[in-house]
C-alpha cells in the first residue's frame, strides 16, 4: 500500500517542529516509505532533504506551506519548473504577505492541498490550481466532506508519539508560556503504514496520483556564468589584454614602471591558462555598472585584493605592487 506523509515540517520551520532531516529520512527508511515530503514555510531545508532522500532511495516530494487570509495551505512541485515557482513564492513571503495575484502568476506545475481548517479559501484556490485536494486529519473532518479529491493530511511535527511530551517545551519557548499552560495533540507524529491503512484507507488512491505526478529532479548545473560579448576581431584573452593595457595607462600614464608590465604579463598568462578570461570580463562589467549607478563596491578580498589585473580593470582600487601584495 502506498502512503506518503504529506505535511511534514522540519527544524527549518523555527520553533515549530522537532524533526531533523537526517532523522526523518532514516526513520522513513525503517518504515519502508517510498516517498516523503518536506513542507516548511520556507525552502531552506530543501537541498539537504533532497540529497538525503536520494541517498536513501526514497522519492523526495518538495512542498511549501503558505498562508493567505490567515489560512494555511500547501503547494507541491511536480517538476523543476514547479520547484522554481515555489522558490519565487517563498521569496515573496520573506518580504510581504502572499496575495492571490502572486499565486496565479506562479501557479504552473504545482499541486495544491487545502487542509480542512482552511476550506474557506478552497473556492478561490480552485480557480488557480487544476490539481487540488482537500485534506482531513480525522474521521470527524472526513464526515463533513464529499468528493473524490479528499486525502488524509496530518501535520507531522515530531517523529514518535512519545515526543509530544518534549514538544511542549519547544512551544513554551515559542509562545513564552509555561509547560502547564500549553495544550497539544499527541497525534502530530509520523504514523506507520499499518496505522494509516487501518484508519484512512478510503482516500489513499490520491496518494498514488501525487506520487506519480511529483517528479522533481534537481540537476547540478555547470557553466552558469554569463558569456561576455566581446567586440569583433577579439577573443576573450586578447580583449582582456587590451582592456588591461588601457587600464594601465589610466592608472599610471604613458610611462609605466617595468615591474608593473612584468607583473601584468605574469597574471594575464595565469588567467588565460586557467580559463578565467571571461570571468574577469564579466566581473569588470558588473563592477563598472555598479560604480556608474552609485552602488557601493567593496575593496576586494583574498587573492582579488592582490591582483594587478583587477586593479587596472578598476575592479579593485588597491595597488598590489605599492603594498607588496601577492
Amino acid at each position: 500500500m502506498l502512503y506518503i506523509p504529506l505535511y511534514v515540517k522540519t527544524e527549518y520551520s523555527l520553533l515549530t517542529s522537532m524533526i531533523k532531516i537526517k532523522d526523518l529520512v532514516k526513520y522513513c527508511k525503517q518504515l519502508n516509505y517510498k516517498a516523503i515530503t518536506i513542507t516548511d514555510n520556507n525552502m531552506f531545508g530543501v537541498m539537504e532533504f533532497y540529497k538525503e532522500c536520494i541517498a536513501n532511495e526514497i522519492k523526495p516530494i518538495v512542498g511549501l506551506e503558505l498562508t493567505i487570509e490567515e489560512k494555511e495551505f500547501i503547494l507541491y512541485c511536480k517538476n523543476y519548473q514547479g520547484y522554481k515557482n515555489l522558490i519565487k513564492l517563498s521569496t515573496i513571503t520573506s518580504s510581504r504577505d502572499i496575495e492571490y495575484k502572486y499565486l496565479e502568476e506562479y501557479s504552473k506545475n504545482l499541486i495544491c492541498i487545502v487542509p480542512y481548517t482552511s476550506r474557506i479559501i478552497y473556492k478561490e484556490l480552485n480557480k488557480i490550481y487544476n490539481e487540488i485536494f482537500i485534506g482531513y486529519k480525522n474521521k470527524e473532518e472526513l464526515s463533513h466532506l464529499k468528493g473524490n479529491n479528499l486525502i488524509y493530511l496530518n501535520k507531522i511535527l515530531y517523529l514518535n508519539k512519545e515526543d509530544s511530551n518534549y514538544y511542549r517545551y519547544l512551544l513554551g519557548i515559542k509562545m513564552g508560556k509555561t509547560i502547564e499552560e500549553i495544550e497539544i495533540s499527541s497525534d502530530n507524529y509520523l504514523k506507520s503504514i499499518e496505522e494509516i491503512d487501518n484508519t484512512y484507507s478510503e482516500s489513499l488512491k490520491n496518494y498514488e496520483y501525487i506520487y506519480n505526478n511529483c517528479n522533481l529532479k534537481i540537476e547540478k548545473q555547470l557553466d552558469l556564468l554569463p558569456i561576455y560579448e566581446i567586440p569583433e576581431g577579439y577573443d576573450t584573452f586578447s580583449y582582456l589584454k587590451y582592456l588591461c593595457k588601457e587600464g594601465l595607462k589610466k592608472r599610471f600614464g604613458e610611462k609605466v614602471n617595468k615591474i608593473y608590465i612584468d607583473r601584468l604579463k605574469y597574471e594575464l598568462d595565469i588567467i588565460n591558462k586557467m580559463g578565467f578570461c571571461n570571468y574577469f570580463l564579466v566581473v569588470r562589467d558588473y563592477v563598472m555598472f555598479a560604480k556608474e549607478k552609485g552602488i557601493l563596491v567593496g575593496p576586494g578580498r583574498g587573492s582579488a585584493a592582490g591582483s594587478l589585473v583587477s586593479y587596472v580593470l578598476q575592479i579593485t582600487d588597491i595597488d598590489p605592487i605599492k603594498y607588496n601584495l601577492i
